[in-house]
């Protein structure tokens, strides 16, 4: 667990392989306890993960929806609200068309975990809308 705040800050930090090697890691520490989960959300990870879902590497952006997945559950089981962007819904979206099948298991499981309120819904509805567009 000591390591977690050094691999949140390679989130920012470190060089594309970097990041994505630092979300592997986080998204595999996510999945060990509920006690690293929240680790993770303390050591401030929840802002550079939905940051890397934009702009990291393939893999990256992977990783990061696999920990924010783990992490959103933890939320909404904490009864924590979560609140999603049209951007980091369309990040998302983008995901569940070019990811492996893991990448596209943990974007569905983001958006359907923060889907329960109303401006989420709309956030979803309207990153759908411009992905279908765009094609």
């Amino acid at each position: 667990g000591k390591c977690v705040p050094g691999l949140v800050a390679m989130l920012e930090s470190a060089d594309p392989e970097g990041r994505e090697e630092a979300a592997g890691a986080l998204k595999f520490f996510s999945i060990v306890s509920f006690n690293m989960k929240v680790q993770i959300a303390e050591a401030g990870a929840f802002g550079p993960l939905v940051k890397l879902l934009g702009e990291g590497t393939q893999k990256a952006r992977e990783n990061a929806a696999g920990c924010l997945w783990r992490l959103v559950s933890m939320m909404n089981e904490s009864n924590i609200e979560v609140n999603i962007s049209t951007k980091k819904a369309s990040d998302l979206v983008v995901l569940l068309h070019t990811a492996s099948a893991e990448g596209k298991e943990a974007a569905a499981g983001v958006l359907r975990l923060v889907a329960y309120n109303d401006a989420n819904k709309l956030s979803i509805m309207r990153a759908r809308a411009v992905q279908t567009l765009g094609e």
